[in-house]
């Protein structure tokens, strides 16, 4: 059985080592660790040239490693927070679509209702 050992920091940046928005691979992107579980982890990285934000899902196994990205504007701190939020139910999701369907709706966040019951999608 092969033997692995946990990525470091550094080779986690190697895997995403240059910026998609800016195409920038001269400036290295900083990146910190969000969240890890087993050989799943996940970073925020920031392009120190153009600003922009990077959340990246990154898995290490006997294989060798893989991650997918996604744009974001949300910062570090955000990120943290984010993440021990309460799922979106499926209930807010039509609270909102019903929002912006409203005559005279101006932009704002509406208020958030609470239904009696709160049905969600089976996982």
């Amino acid at each position: 059985m092969l033997k692995y050992k946990h990525m470091t920091m550094e080779e986690g940046e190697r895997l995403i080592c240059y910026c998609p928005v800016c195409d920038s691979s001269s400036v290295r992107m900083d990146a910190r660790t969000v969240r890890m579980e087993g050989h799943l982890r996940l970073a925020h990285l920031h392009c120190r040239k153009c600003a922009h934000g990077v959340l990246a899902l990154v898995l290490v196994n006997r294989v060798g490693a893989s991650s997918v990205g996604v744009l974001t504007d949300l910062a570090y701190e955000d990120a943290l927070r984010f993440q021990d939020a309460p799922p979106i139910a499926l209930n807010d999701v039509i609270d909102v679509h019903l929002a912006f369907g409203e005559a005279g709706w101006t932009g704002a966040a509406p208020v958030k209702k609470r239904h009696a019951k709160v049905t969600r999608l089976p996982s």
